[in-house]
């Protein structure tokens, strides 16, 4: 299975709109991991720090030099996060807000909560390690930023319709 996954992000002042191929083929590496295996995959179609992981307990991962890390509950998790985010690719993207998960950025705790408050969770999208929370007019993402560094760093995407 491939599909593209259009995503909006901004850099300063400037709105940057892009188009990701993710590709589902499993590649020949196999890893022995503390519970189980997991397998490369292609994922995304990028120059990327990580490599990206199916493990044999459903979970959807990267390795960014260490260890198995959890991104997605599973492949389904992961289709309808990018579902999530493609419909949102025609959405204001709002600073301050990640432009990549391995570089994770956080509103204050306050502006963070005050942006939730009135936001619905999205279940079908959302797992331990990637959460949506939105609105008509307002979309929250916050994930595990893809890294060995423990507790793993929290990044935010946010985007307005208004």
């Amino acid at each position: 299975m491939n599909y593209d996954v259009r995503r909006s992000v901004r850099i300063r002042d400037q709105r940057l709109d892009s188009v990701r191929r993710w590709r589902f083929d499993l590649l020949e590496a196999v890893h022995a991991e503390r519970r189980g295996w997991s397998f490369d995959w292609y994922g995304e179609l990028v120059s990327s720090p990580v490599f990206y992981l199916a493990h044999t307990d459903g979970r959807v991962g990267v390795r960014a030099g260490g260890p198995f890390l959890e991104v997605w509950t599973s492949f389904d998790h992961l289709i309808e996060s990018h579902a999530l985010m493609d419909e949102l690719a025609g959405w204001d993207p709002v600073t301050p807000s990640s432009l990549e998960t391995w570089v994770p950025t956080r509103p204050d705790d306050d502006q963070l909560t005050e942006l939730l408050a009135p936001l619905s969770p999205v279940p079908e999208a959302s797992g331990p390690c990637d959460r949506w929370w939105r609105s008509d007019d307002l979309a929250v993402r916050q994930f595990h930023a893809w890294t060995d560094t423990r507790p793993r760093p929290i990044g935010t995407m946010i985007w307005s319709r208004r």
